[in-house]
């Protein structure tokens, strides 16, 4: 019997490609079906082998895997059988035979991980692997989950996009992100604020250095409250805000905490910028239990925060106990009386001081006074406690109907403050006030007020005869008056420039005392004006004169130090504190007042004086005003959502402004359009404010609602009223009965 002969197959590499059967059956040389012996085909990698039989002889042909070439025949001693892949063998004795295979040079190994987020794939590539040409450009395929986006494929050194050329092996992977924002909102020194908007990939890590601008010097990016000289953050899926500033040469400054009474003063560390954050906190030690401490006179607290202005900043703390006695006298008719069982109070609290006092028919509390009953309390009725055991003094007026006399007792050692109301406010007055002291007659005469006030020194043991007397004066007599006074009282908010901040001061109180003459009055009543739809005469009612070039330089005093914007919001704000109603039911004119619906134009003095009007007489005094200020404007009819479907009809005037300051902050800025109001505007902040404006030609004009019951009812977030740019839902300019209007300074 013919010995078996045992043929082994073995790959190095993949597995083996076997052609026909698994067990090869060979027979003995006698050709017959005895001593026949196997041949079991083994697994092989980066390759594999096929097997043909013919007789007793067998062809065996190497295939490597795509990457891989064939090098050599090797038996089981390691020794070449052959270097040709496809081989004859004629077996005489047992035999394991292995084909060899190396990499081929011209192809490289690709292989591809996903790092979340989505599934990336390639032709060619099987199991996250594949091998491709040198030289050969791949396309990757990537699908991104819902919410994200394909970023880049990445190596360890270099990332790629989805077109690949082979170069060699390498190891991708595929990353997947959200793109979101990086807003950097850079404060100039308090001078205006630049913003850049960047899209950038969540989850990235940035890292911002020093900053230069020409002209300032890098304070640093706000973190937490204060200045680092660079940031690094992690881009959240949401985005991110980041704060730099800048500041002019020079105009840091130190912070020190005067303490009164107790204490040592204190100097803060470093040095502080306008617009940087200050926090300084009470002694709990001389605060104790029961008492409190009072920041700058005017906040109660532990602990205090406030920002840096320019220069050196003094900060004064006095400490104080918590329960005060807060006593109140009445003054009526020359007679002090004390308020009895007033309750103890806390300090700081804020009361009504009108709670303390009982009135007649007739009378009313027209003044607040402190203990020294000449300097009159702000806030009126609502008096905060930041005295120890304050003293306050409520005058109260009486009505006065005809001529009286008023006996005044002198006898007293303190001072007597006589005052006399004098009713309604309808029409112009002539009020006299006469008082005999020591056979001395003196005679104040007073013109539109509604009460005054007359303050004696007791020091004089006499009796003094006060003399009141008042009538209503026609409207013809007007130019036999010499002037007319009138007091306004607002709220406005600063911002510093940064339009999109949510810090805005917004406890601005501002007061101004506008003279005007009765010619002047005079005159504008009888300007030969139409007084009804008169667009074609905006100018006129914009223009200049004497009390509103006073007007503006009182207001200059009042905005001293301040940018385009605050200014603005400033004199929207005063304006707005004008009250408003209709024309035919506000005035008393020999016009054709009294007929319903008609609409009576004033000119701005008319409305200063009348101290009430509507939307036009509003937006005229705003025009006036802005156009003295070097300001041009324009003013347009305005169409308001009313009726029954919200349609759209007249019946409204507002004025528009140009502004640089204003332009410069948008000029980057990428407007979005309101098909509700037909204009486009521009938002900022973290509360979305939006500013409205109208593109005349080039020259943008920002809308500037100046009367007070649409400011006023808005829902924005700043209930004295609306800054410039603001404009009512459903608004929308009627640009047929538009003008613009050039300043006297660019005109």
């Amino acid at each position: 019997m013919e010995r078996e002969t045992l043929i082994m197959l073995i790959a190095a590499g993949m597995t083996l490609v076997v052609v026909g059967a698994a067990v090869v059956v060979i027979f003995g040389s006698d050709g017959s079906d005895n001593d026949p012996f196997s041949v079991n085909l083994g697994q092989s990698i980066n390759g594999g082998a096929a097997v043909q039989r013919s007789n007793d002889s067998f062809r065996i042909t190497a295939i490597p895997d795509l990457g891989y070439k064939f090098e050599k025949w090797v038996d089981q001693n390691g020794n070449t059988v052959s270097t040709e892949p496809e081989y004859m063998l004629r077996p005489d004795s047992d035999i394991i035979i292995t084909p060899i295979f190396v990499r081929h040079p011209d192809y490289a190994l690709i292989t591809l991980s996903d790092q979340g987020h989505g599934k990336t794939g390639c032709v060619g590539m099987k199991d996250g692997s594949g091998f491709y040409k040198i030289g050969s450009t791949i396309k990757f395929t990537p699908v991104a989950e819902d919410g994200y986006d394909f970023r880049e494929l990445r190596d360890s050194e270099r990332t790629y996009d989805t077109d690949f050329t082979v170069t060699g092996d390498v190891t991708l992977t595929a990353v997947y992100g959200k793109i979101t924002t990086l807003t950097i909102h850079t404060n100039l020194a308090n001078q205006g604020s630049e913003t850049d908007i960047t899209p950038v990939w969540s989850g990235d890590q940035i890292t911002f250095g020093e900053q230069t601008r020409d002209g300032y010097d890098f304070r640093g990016w706000l973190i937490d409250g204060e200045y680092a000289d660079s940031i690094t953050f992690t881009v959240p899926d949401e985005g991110s805000v980041l704060y730099n500033m800048f500041v002019l040469p020079g105009t840091g400054g130190t912070v020190t905490v005067l303490t009164e009474d107790t204490g040592e003063d204190y100097v803060l560390d470093g040095t502080f910028y306008p617009g940087d954050p200050i926090s300084v906190h009470a002694d709990p030690q001389l605060m104790g239990d029961d008492r409190i401490a009072l920041w700058d006179g005017t906040f109660v607290g532990q602990d205090y925060e406030t920002t840096m202005g320019n220069g050196d900043r003094i900060i004064i703390c006095s400490y104080h106990d918590t329960e005060v006695e807060l006593t109140v006298y009445t003054i009526k008719l020359g007679s002090t009386t004390k308020i009895q069982n007033i309750p103890i109070m806390a300090f700081g609290d804020t009361v009504d001081l009108n709670s303390f006092v009982s009135l007649n028919p007739g009378e009313k509390v027209i003044d607040y006074l402190d203990s020294d009953k000449t300097t009159r309390l702000e806030g009126l009725n609502s008096y905060t406690i930041l005295k120890d055991d304050p003293v306050v003094y409520l005058v109260i007026a009486v009505n006065i109907d005809d001529t009286v006399t008023i006996d005044v007792d002198t006898s007293s050692s303190e001072y007597v403050t006589v005052t006399v109301t004098i009713g309604s406010m309808n029409g112009i007055r002539m009020l006299t006030v006469s008082y005999t002291e020591n056979d001395v007659t003196t005679s104040i005469q007073e013109m539109s007020l509604n009460h005054v006030v007359l303050t004696f020194d007791r020091s004089i043991d006499t009796t003094i005869q006060v003399n009141v007397d008042y009538k209503e004066s026609p409207l013809d007599k007007v130019e036999t008056r010499d002037i007319h006074i009138r007091h306004l009282t607002w709220k406005y908010q600063t911002v510093n420039g940064d339009l999109g901040s949510l810090l805005g001061d917004n406890n601005h109180t501002a007061s101004v005392f506008i003279d005007i003459p009765a010619d002047l009055l005079q005159a504008a009543i009888g300007a030969d004006l139409k007084r009804q739809e008169a667009w074609s005469s905006y100018p006129d009612y914009t223009a200049t004169n004497a009390v509103i070039q006073d007007l503006k330089s009182k207001l200059d005093v009042i905005m001293e130090g301040y940018d385009e914007v605050d200014r603005l919001n400033c004199l929207i704000k005063m304006v707005q504190s004008i009250p408003y109603k209709y024309d035919d039911n506000s005035k008393e004119k020999s016009k054709p007042y009294g007929v319903s619906g008609y609409d009576y134009w004033d000119m701005p003095v008319e409305l200063l004086w009348d101290e009430e009007g509507d939307c036009e007489d509003h937006a005229f005094l705003f025009g006036a005003l802005a156009r003295e200020m070097g300001h041009d404007v324009a003013l347009s009819f305005v169409l308001t959502p009313s009726g029954p479907d919200n349609e759209k009809r007249g019946g409204h005037l507002a004025a528009l402004i140009r502004s640089a300051q204003l332009d410069a902050y948008f000029a980057d800025a990428i407007p979005e359009y309101d098909s509700n109001n037909g204009l486009y505007y521009y938002t900022v902040g973290d509360l979305s404010e939006r500013y409205y404006f109208y593109d005349d030609h080039g020259e943008i004009f920002y809308y500037a609602e100046s009367t007070p019951s649409i400011a006023d009812n808005a829902g924005h977030r700043d209930k004295n009223g609306q800054n410039v740019g603001y404009m009512p839902n459903g608004y929308q300019l009627y640009l047929s009965r538009y003008t613009a209007i050039h300043s006297e300074a660019t005109a």
